[in-house]
């Protein structure tokens, strides 16, 4: 009913109106009727698009001449300098605007399911708690490439009363371990996530004043004076 880019005539669009809004009204929400709000404004709203179709090229892809996605025509239609497209029309344009923020809820509401999900496996019989707490660090924290400083952050908090300067270190037993102190290797798929560059700057290597820089040789963030 509210595609935008088909030229479908309102009145093969009513009934799809019609059972969207009895369904609301048995669901307990106070609408005007659809014949004299509804069913005029969505006539009005296909007649305007239609009839600015042809002077919009930037509707259409400029090569094949295909309707772009709907919300490039939508970004006009909800715009305050387009009141030929959007005067009037209050009505339809509140139930367009519910429907596309629902779907828009609808797929961050799977996105964070799908991430939920990786860390509540079976297999790691994780409680509750922790599954979530990975989780809200999963969508809250910077990429794993640019989470050393983070990290060392976290520790420093954490051997704060043993090592109150910061200088705690970790060692490794085994040979391969130590060998890998020395021989810092890579491969393209990490040089690639190493270009990948986190929107939070408190997180871009460097801390909360944002003039103490990682050392060259271990990346470790030294302790900020400026706290």
């Amino acid at each position: 009913m509210f595609d935008l880019r088909s030229d479908m005539p309102a009145s093969e669009r009513l009934p799809t109106l019609c059972e969207i809004h009895g369904a609301a009204l048995r669901a307990g929400v106070k609408l005007p009727p659809v014949d004299t709000h509804f069913g005029p404004q969505l006539k009005s709203l296909v007649e305007r698009i239609s009839a600015a179709r042809p002077n919009r090229p930037h509707w259409r892809d400029a090569e094949t001449g295909a309707s772009l996605s709907g919300t490039v025509i939508q970004r006009d239609l909800f715009s305050v300098a387009e009141p030929e497209l959007n005067t009037g029309i209050g009505h339809i344009l509140w139930l367009y605007q519910y429907f596309a923020l629902k779907t828009a809820n609808e797929s961050v509401n799977e996105s964070m399911g799908g991430t939920l999900g990786a860390h509540a496996v079976g297999r790691r019989h994780l409680s509750q708690a922790a599954y979530e707490a990975e989780a809200f660090v999963h969508w809250n924290g910077p990429p794993l490439v640019n989470a050393r400083p983070l990290l060392h952050r976290a520790l420093d908090i954490h051997f704060k009363e043993m090592f109150p300067e910061g200088e705690w270190h970790f060692h490794h037993r085994s040979f391969g371990g130590q060998r890998s102190l020395l021989v810092r290797g890579t491969s393209v798929v990490l040089a690639r996530k190493g270009e990948e560059h986190c929107k939070l700057p408190l997180l871009r290597g460097r801390c909360a004043c944002h003039t103490c820089k990682p050392c060259a040789q271990c990346r470790r963030l030294p302790r900020c004076k400026c706290a």
